[in-house]
């Protein structure tokens, strides 16, 4: 893969720079760094740190359109990163937030075939329970 550059130290910057930030003034200040970052976003080395945690703030935050919205961006980086099915799995939690468990399942399903339960481990029980359910 070429790499146009790499942002993994601009990553950890704004980490300490957005400590007292809000939630939701977190989220903002990335997607404004990673909207100014040149395309192919994928090719820019660690700028899917920056999807993952967009991710993981709107989830957090209880925006789980957003957090679905940055998830689906996050599996342009299938190959490169989520090697286990991390995605996929941030999906599954998604959809399980949002209360559609079918799609919750689809995917945390994926993740159990491509990695086992390595992913599932800590995680709510519930999780595996849509993986084992019979169809």
């Amino acid at each position: 893969m070429d790499v146009i550059m790499d942002v993994g130290l601009d990553y950890f910057s704004m980490g300490s720079n957005l400590e007292g930030c809000t939630i939701k003034e977190k989220i903002d200040a990335c997607i404004s760094f990673y909207e100014k970052l040149p395309d192919p976003k994928t090719k820019v080395r660690n700028s899917y740190l920056f999807v993952a945690i967009i991710g993981e703030l709107a989830l957090e935050d209880g925006d789980y359109d957003l957090a679905e919205k940055w998830g689906i961006i996050g599996l342009q980086y299938k190959g490169i990163h989520g090697l286990l099915g991390e995605q996929e799995f941030f999906l599954g939690q998604v959809y399980f937030a949002k209360g559609e468990m079918e799609k919750a399942r689809e995917n945390f399903v994926k993740v159990r075939k491509n990695s086992g339960w390595r992913l599932f481990k800590d995680e709510n029980p519930e999780y595996r329970k849509l993986v084992e359910e019979k169809k």
